[in-house]
């Protein structure tokens, strides 16, 4: 086989092979990237914000403002709290939205957050007065590994009474990880280094990539050999790209792994 055809038969073997080691998981709570100290919060406008860990399954998120009493009314304001997946996931849990944005003219909204998109809204500027409570249960989104994730609540009202009171508690917090985008394994001809070539293929910040190879199709993919030493590879950014030794056999394939 030429090498022209190698290269060809390795293109395919990866987007066919090149998978994540160590299978789909899930995750219960906040725990395994996902830890409540790892989360960060904005401040809400003429307020102040707070992350309180109940129990590693219950998380709370809050916010408090105060413009005084007779005061101009609150104009609508949010806070995020958010933090940064590490992996492709879809993302489940329940939740308890409670406080109190006074009564006159009062507003409150809770939306989930995908870097800074809100692509779900359980409670989408709801009026209310005096007291407000919300519940839901299995709310559902996806992320890829990287995504900025998280909640966005506040509110607003035209009272005389300018307090904004909210709750946001979070909890059966499940995390089912899917699989990620397949790679694609590029090889060609290093010209300034004979007899090397160059493999390239997509990558995510944060992974590592083992390059095998096998002469024998019919062998499992665990069975394969790392080649010239090329093991523990960590991502150059979007892509990433090595130089390792050309094979001396007529047929010899290889796929990239991730870890």
């Amino acid at each position: 086989m030429s090498l022209k055809s190698l290269k060809q038969t390795c293109h395919a073997l990866a987007v066919t092979f090149a998978l994540t080691t160590g299978g789909e998981a899930q995750i219960v709570g906040f725990t395994e990237g996902f830890e409540i100290e790892n989360w960060e919060k904005t401040e809400i406008e003429g307020g102040t914000t707070g992350i309180l860990g109940v129990t590693e399954q219950i998380v709370e998120f809050n916010y408090n403002v105060n413009l005084g009493v007779p005061g101009p009314g609150v104009t609508n304001r949010t806070a995020d709290f958010t933090t940064t997946s590490p992996i492709f996931a879809n993302i489940t849990f329940d939740w308890e939205f409670t406080g109190n944005h006074r009564w006159f003219q009062a507003f409150q909204e809770f939306h989930v957050i995908v870097n800074d998109e809100e692509v779900a809204s359980p409670v989408d500027g709801e009026g209310s007065s005096g007291v407000f409570n919300y519940i839901g249960f299995d709310e559902t989104f996806s992320v890829q590994a990287g995504d900025t994730v998280g909640f966005r609540i506040g509110g607003e009202n035209f009272d005389s009474t300018s307090i904004l009171e909210g709750l946001l508690r979070v909890s059966n917090f499940r995390v089912e990880e899917t699989a990620g985008p397949g790679i694609t394994l590029s090889i060609a001809r290093n010209e300034a280094a004979e007899g090397n070539f160059v493999f390239e293929w997509n990558s995510l910040a944060g992974k590592a990539y083992d390059l095998l190879s096998s002469t024998d199709l019919s062998e499992p993919i665990g069975n394969w050999t790392v080649w010239d030493g090329q093991a523990d590879i960590l991502a150059d950014g979007e892509l990433t790209a090595i130089e390792a030794l050309a094979p001396e056999e007529n047929k010899r394939f290889f796929v990239v792994v991730e870890k």
